[in-house]
């Protein structure tokens, strides 16, 4: 606590990241609530080390040892549990039940970012640094070199900002433009199905063959299948060539699809914007399991 509370005192003061991500998307605190919060337990602590003497152990020495040996396999069972399947609790915005273009609409006079612009003039040798307020436009001895802009505050961010998932034609010859198809899928009335990897060299193919009988299954039925990855085409032109199914590949913002689903490779289900239901490769369901959930829906 002694090294944490003045280290966060200076991200406070400073603001390199916007939040500490102490508790992950769970609680979301400012750097002040952060040291703040360090202060608090700070004088905890120090009370605690100069009182320990006159404090009693609540259990019995042999109870004790019991009690911490359960506590601590009871953390690291959950954890193991929340690593090899999905999280218990989904605390981000891509969570079971959501409609995601509710999470990507920024309200009407939210607040914008605060950007300041550096400009860069250099007069005999020498570069000086000026503001779009103090620049010398009438001096035409000072030449223009360079521009820079900073945000100075962040305006409102909405929870989802950077859903964008865009064409991958495997056959095409360079030069070609991927195409934003995220309107297009949001707006299906069909199921879709999402299968993605946001590293490919990183993802155990084992899930991928596992996943053949509900590729075709979904083929027949007529729902549609996307592969998104973050990976790059040569990864993406191998994996392509070992899948035992046909299914069409598309790209995203790595970030974005660890965020979406916390599995390498991971299932997503979704209809008209709505996210339906979610797997961890290590539950990948079988056919009578998928036709379950979407005679659920």
């Amino acid at each position: 606590m002694i090294i944490f509370t003045p280290l966060t005192l200076w991200i406070a003061l400073k603001n390199p990241v916007s939040d500490c991500g102490c508790f992950g998307d769970a609680i979301v605190l400012t750097n002040w609530e952060t040291f703040w919060k360090n202060i608090v337990l700070l004088a905890l602590a120090i009370l605690l080390v100069f009182k320990a003497k006159e404090t009693d152990s609540f259990f019995k020495t042999n109870i004790a040892y019991w009690v911490l040996a359960f506590g601590f396999l009871s953390i690291m069972f959950f954890q193991w549990y929340n690593y090899s399947h999905l999280p218990i609790i989904d605390f981000r915005p891509y969570s079971v039940g959501t409609y995601i273009p509710d999470k990507m609409i920024i309200p009407e006079g939210a607040k914008q970012d605060s950007i300041i612009t550096f400009l860069y003039y250099e007069k005999n040798g020498e570069t000086k640094e000026f503001t779009e307020d103090n620049f010398p436009w009438e001096d035409t001895t000072w030449v223009w070199k360079d521009t820079k802009s900073k945000v100075v505050e962040k305006g409102y961010l909405p929870p989802i900002h950077d859903f964008d998932i865009y064409s991958f034609n495997l056959k095409r010859t360079g030069g070609e433009a991927a195409v934003n198809i995220t309107d297009q899928m949001l707006a299906d009335t069909n199921y879709s199905l999402l299968l993605i990897s946001e590293d490919l060299r990183t993802a155990p193919f084992k899930p991928f063959k596992e996943l053949t009988n509900l590729m075709n299954y979904c083929q027949v039925h007529k729902y549609k299948k996307y592969f998104i990855t973050a990976s790059v085409a040569t990864d993406i032109l191998e994996i392509h060539s070992k899948l035992p199914y046909l299914i069409d590949f598309y790209t995203a913002d790595g970030i974005t699809l660890k965020t979406i689903v916390r599995s390498n490779p991971g299932l997503v289900l979704i209809k008209q914007g709505k996210i339906l239901a979610k797997w961890h490769n290590n539950d990948f369901p079988t056919i009578k399991k998928f036709k379950e959930t979407i005679g659920k829906q």
